[in-house]
């Protein structure tokens, strides 16, 4: 047995299924942490407000639609009324809302409450914009 085999196989030999548990479960946590970080700073989509659970994960999304019967649509425009920007009148003391145009939904995608918005949104490759598709939903749609 040479000396490389003699280091695999005490490698190996000190391995219990406690060390394995404990292992999978630092690295899942460590996985886990780094995907939070990087979905809340350092995504593309990061600088557009909501809520940062729904940023988090798209189970924020499943349990409104799942468990509240699909009522995401309604917790959208509250993200909109949240998220928006305010604006006071002169002569008033009373504030005005304004739907904010842009909210994150979920980790991957944003939604647009702005019915000017959709050329840009919507353009064709007849009009030159070239658009970043998502990897997932080209998956699901073609």
């Amino acid at each position: 047995m040479t000396q490389l085999e003699a280091q695999i196989m005490g490698f190996y030999a000190d391995l219990t299924p406690y060390k394995i548990i404990v292992t999978t479960l630092v690295l899942w946590f460590m996985w886990f942490v780094g995907t939070a970080i990087y979905r809340l700073y350092f995504h593309p989509l990061a600088k557009f407000p909501g809520r940062k659970l729904a940023a988090l994960s798209s189970f924020y999304e499943f349990y409104f639609d799942w468990w509240k019967h699909g009522q995401y649509t309604a917790e959208i425009r509250k993200m909109h009324v949240q998220y928006g920007m305010w604006y006071t009148q002169d002569s008033r003391v009373t504030r005005l809302t304004y739907l904010g145009p842009i909210v994150r939904i979920n980790p991957y995608e944003l939604h647009v409450n702005d019915p000017a918005f959709i050329d840009q949104v919507y353009a064709s490759g007849a009009s030159g914009k070239k658009r970043d598709k998502d990897v997932l939903s080209c998956a699901r749609s073609g």
